[in-house]
């Protein structure tokens, strides 16, 4: 999968800026694929561990359907 920390804007690659970051990706109209795909990449650049809480927030619930 190719970095999509392009599609992040500037201003939420920052760790303060989690929520908002958070609030961000799960607005996006994009499948959940992506969105985890985003969010890991977002916390490898800001050097937030990727947790499952995480993944099951911006999934709305379906983490296990990213699995594998």
């Amino acid at each position: 999968m190719p970095e999509l920390v392009g599609v992040i804007p500037p201003e939420y690659l920052d760790r303060e800026k989690k929520d908002d970051f958070l609030l961000w990706l799960v607005r996006l109209p994009i499948d959940i694929w992506s969105k985890k795909f985003i969010l890991m990449d977002w916390c490898r650049i800001v050097g937030v561990p990727l947790s499952k809480d995480l993944v099951q927030y911006v999934t709305g619930g379906r983490e296990a359907d990213t699995w594998g």
